[in-house]
């Protein structure tokens, strides 16, 4: 569907961003001011300890750096009247680390102070140019809510193990509480179950209230479901109120302790999901759709630790699921064929290109040869071709989309004149770094399902289903539409899939997946969902492997249902709606949904798509340092001749043996703030990580429709390791922080972003070594510097300090680039002398330099050396590095 068929001043405020808020009143240019501090405004920071230390960062005009700037703290405490507190100016040699870009026109001043308090705070600050001037409240100003810091003085072994004693309000006689064997002092569970009706003509519908989390509690956060197929973030802050059914929620208590309750759903015929009352307790509603009487599962982990919490209830979940599941006798079936196995890495890994956005359903193949062509041209060898929307025979061509049906297996005669096979041979042989070719269809054949005159119907049964219209986006989706019936779904899909093996087709992007969600009649849903879902599951398992995309099926029936398996070899899932380039506000949007649905989807068994998007369009940057960050795969989208070929080349690598591949994290990137709000004026943060490397990471991104500043303590990327030295490196300027580990001033990164900016830092772990001269030098690998997640560039990394005094560092690399070695005594060394490198057995010393923005860092040009020793590197599909000193 078009964008420019969306009301979207109606549909992002009132759907995708139910609650937002006014900008601030505008102030004059020589007044504004940029602030924030650590622990953070707007956030919620929980200590162990009753020792309050507060950083402040102050950003104003260049003219204004010499005037006397003051800030205070101003606090409360269990009520008590508010508190003032004024903050000291930070020496020099105390401030915060600056590795990411500071804004020229601002100079940037710290303030800092420090006291104890047994009580937990709630926290704001006022400012001003001196002592004779009026204070001006960064709240008022900015707009940023206040922060609170919660001391965490108990454990969960200390208090009422009952859920009634965290859940004061309990609705006891509408639950059945399991608890959990595994309980220990920081994480319990429990799971609820409820009786429900049998359905009749209708579906049965029941709610059943739990009560209000904790009593009370500072914020909550959501993933509710947009649409029937697709699910987003939402969050608030005392008061529980939520415009769509939620799958899970989560409840941030007084004493820094989270509560999570998750729906369960693919296991039996209940769909449920959670609501608000007017009060802000939490509900469930809950539909049969069987024919007799059912459960509803609700799984409930309290924790110390969010994503411990989140695990539990979703290891609940998939004990509850595989357990029914298997009593059915619901199974996927094994890959047959080892090809598919090994073709893993390159559908995970290979840079794909998709039709939709530079033709639409205009697609031909004419236009698909023209296009790789173009690409081919610019240097640009993807690995995955998608044929999208468009290259299939449909019915009613007068008639929207969403109206029409499949007509046959075989592709439309206008635009695929010589047929499906024909133009996949084309393909493949003309363009031979096109490992895989994969088409789209729906999940029912197309939107409409089946034609009711086509070839497909003379040859299954097919049934009549009514569906319901309830997307906001007025998707033509209600009607009678023709569907194959139960009884052939299976043989279906084996002739559909075993046309397109036999055309060349090796993968398949099976779209509208939630449209077994728009079936009205109980006994329709109950009979032909679970048949749709496990046909498609084992026919795309058994002819294409794991080389298929789930698209719009973030239902919950088929989320729990299809990926809550424990199954390594996983399936790529879209993660979000889509986003549309025309229209602004989607971008940032896109990126917010995706980072927070990654909650949830981590846990199931799926690689997460993110979706494609354009190299050549004012958030491309933005979507490409996102896309690596996710941990899926990448695909562009462009109109030929269309690219930011360097942009690609930031995004990708060449292998030795010329595959072109992304370089996806060991551990994708999930926003690390769920209870932030879009519109809490903060910098959305995704905390991802690379185990080769034992790297974290952290990509920030402004979502606001204004610059922000923030304080960034090492402390918050992911996986960090206590009393470990690191040093931090800014993708955006290249900049290395000096070594730091958690707890001192330099721990801490002061950044600053403009509306649609971004930087990714990654943290690498020092190791440290006598030098052999009573000092100690210290070294880390930092991957590939020219890429956006060059650390996941990295296969294997080792450091050993040999018998005869030589530290050697070996790295296997997956692709090319600028290799980086942090070697604290770099300054001191020769290369060619007290440092050598070497790649295969042969010398990289003259491809190996210093860097002109670190002189600790070696910088390693494996591109150049691949172009000018290819008989060294050919036939290779990694690359290993050694770095002797």
């Amino acid at each position: 569907m078009s964008a420019t068929d969306i009301d979207w001043d109606t549909l992002f405020p009132g759907v995708h961003i139910p609650q937002a808020k006014p900008d601030p009143p505008k102030v004059p240019d020589h007044l504004e001011v940029r602030f924030q501090s650590h622990p953070a405004l707007g956030e919620v920071a929980i200590l162990k300890g009753g020792d309050f230390f507060f950083l402040a960062v102050l950003e104003i005009p260049n003219f204004r750096a010499n005037e006397p700037w003051e800030v205070k703290l101003c606090y409360t405490s269990q009520n008590q009247a508010r508190k003032y507190l004024p903050l000291s100016p930070v020496q020099s040699g105390k401030v915060s680390q600056a590795i990411h870009a500071r804004p020229q026109h601002l100079t940037r001043l710290h303030f800092d102070t420090s006291f104890s308090s047994s009580t937990s705070l709630q926290f704001s600050f006022l400012f001003r140019s001196g002592p004779n001037e009026a204070w001006r409240s960064i709240r008022e100003e900015q707009g940023l809510e206040d922060g609170h810091v919660i001391i965490d003085t108990t454990s969960l072994s200390d208090v009422d193990p009952s859920l009634r004693a965290i859940v004061p309000d309990l609705n006891v006689a509408a639950w059945n509480i399991e608890t959990e064997l595994d309980q220990t002092s920081t994480l319990q569970s429990w799971i609820l179950r409820a009786t429900l009706p049998a359905a009749d003509a209708e579906s049965a519908n029941s709610s059943f209230e739990i009560g209000t989390p904790w009593g009370a509690f500072l914020k909550w956060f959501a993933i509710v479901r947009l649409f029937p197929y697709w699910i987003a973030p939402r969050q608030g802050k005392s008061q529980f109120a939520i415009d769509k059914d939620a799958m899970l929620c989560s409840f941030l208590g007084p004493h820094g302790k989270h509560l999570v309750f998750l729906a369960v759903n693919g296991w039996n015929e209940v769909v449920s999901g959670f609501r608000s009352t007017p009060h802000g307790a939490i509900t469930v509603h809950a539909q049969n759709n069987g024919s007799s009487e059912s459960t509803v599962a609700i799984a409930v982990a309290a924790g110390d630790n969010f994503e411990a919490a989140v695990a539990a209830v979703m290891s609940c979940a998939k004990s509850i699921v595989n357990q029914a599941n298997g009593d059915q006798d619901v199974v996927v079936a094994p890959l047959t064929d080892t090809t598919h196995s090994q073709g893993m890495e390159d559908w995970y890994d290979g840079l794909g290109y998709c039709t939709w956005n530079a033709f639409g359903h205009g697609v031909t193949a004419e236009k698909i040869l023209s296009a790789l062509s173009e690409l081919g041209n610019n240097n640009i060898n993807i690995t995955n071709l998608i044929i999208d929307d468009g290259w299939q025979s449909v019915d009613k061509p007068e008639k929207r989309q969403f109206e029409q049906g499949m007509v046959e297996f075989e592709a439309q005669g206008e635009g695929f004149h010589d047929g499906l096979k024909s133009t996949v041979s084309l393909i493949r042989k003309n363009h031979p770094n096109v490992q895989h070719v994969a088409v789209w269809h729906a999940l029912l054949g197309y939107w409409g399902g089946i034609s009711p005159t086509g070839k497909i119907t003379s040859k299954y049964k097919t049934v009549e289903v009514a569906r319901e219209d309830d997307d906001p986006r007025n998707l033509p989706e209600g009607g009678i539409m023709t569907v194959v019936a139960k009884e052939d779904v299976f043989r279906f899909y084996d002739d559909f899939y075993q046309f397109l093996s036999d055309c060349g087709v090796d993968a398949v992007k099976t779209d509208a997946q939630g449209m077994i969600d728009t079936w009205i009649s109980p006994s329709v849903r109950a009979e032909l969902s679970p048949a749709y879902l496990d046909a498609w599951s084992q026919s795309s398992r058994h002819h294409f492997g794991i080389k298929s995309i789930s698209c719009m099926s973030q239902t919950p029936q088929s989320l729990f249902r299809c990926y809550l398996r424990g199954d390594k070899r996983r399936n790529v899932v879209r993660n979000s709606d889509d986003f549309f380039p025309e229209v602004p506000a989607s971008h940032p949007l896109h990126i917010w949904t995706n980072a927070h649905n990654s909650i949830l989807t981590q846990h199931l068994d799926v690689v997460p798509d993110w979706d494609m998007f354009q190299t050549v369009n004012e958030y491309a940057e933005y979507h490409a340092a996102a896309r690596c960050m996710s941990g899926g795969p990448i695909y562009i989208t462009d109109i030929p001749g269309e690219h930011d070929t360097a942009l690609i080349r930031k995004m990708t690598g060449t292998t030795p043996d010329g595959k072109t591949v992304i370089l996806r994290l060991s551990s994708g990137g999930k926003s690390i703030q769920p209870y932030s709000t879009y519109e809490d004026d903060l910098l959305l943060k995704l905390g991802a990580y690379h185990e080769p490397l034992r790297s974290p990471v952290l990509a920030i991104f402004n979502i606001s429709t204004r610059p922000l500043t923030e304080l960034l303590p090492i402390s918050s990327f992911p996986g960090v390791e206590p009393r470990q030295s690191y040093v931090v490196r800014a993708q955006s300027t290249g900049t290395i922080s000096v070594p730091t580990e958690e707890g001192s001033y330099s721990s801490v990164f002061a950044s600053s972003l403009d509306v649609r900016g971004y930087d990714i830092f990654t943290a690498y772990p020092l190791q440290t070594f006598a030098d052999g001269r009573d000092g100690q030098i210290s070294i880390s690998n930092l991957g590939l510097l020219d890429k956006m997640t060059g650390c996941a560039g990295v296969i294997e990394s080792s450091i050993e300090l040999c018998s005869d005094k030589r530290l050697l560092l070996t790295t296997e690399l997956k692709a090319l680039g600028t290799l980086g070695v942090y070697i604290t005594q770099l300054p001191d060394l020769i290369i060619g002398k007290t440092i050598s490198i070497s790649v295969f057995g042969q010398s990289l010393d003259s491809f190996s330099r210093v860097s002109a923005i670190d002189s600790r860092v070696l910088e390693v040009d494996l591109e150049v050396a691949w172009r000018q020793m290819s008989t060294i590197f050919q036939k290779k599909s990694s690359v290993q590095v050694v770095v002797s000193i």
